[in-house]
């Protein structure tokens, strides 16, 4: 739902699904992600756009 929230920010969002196969660096680095801890809280500036 953050994810969500947040893009509700942008005017446009381009989103592309990239095969495992395609992009084992990507693969690699959400399996690190995903070993890590989350925190309930996160403190996140907004991004701003040009």
């Amino acid at each position: 739902h953050r994810v969500s929230n947040l893009m509700e920010d942008f005017d446009a969002i381009n989103i592309q699904s990239i095969p495992r196969a395609e992009n084992k660096h990507a693969d690699r680095l959400a399996a690190v992600g995903a070993s890590f801890e989350v925190l309930e809280e996160i403190e996140c500036n907004k991004v701003q756009p040009h």
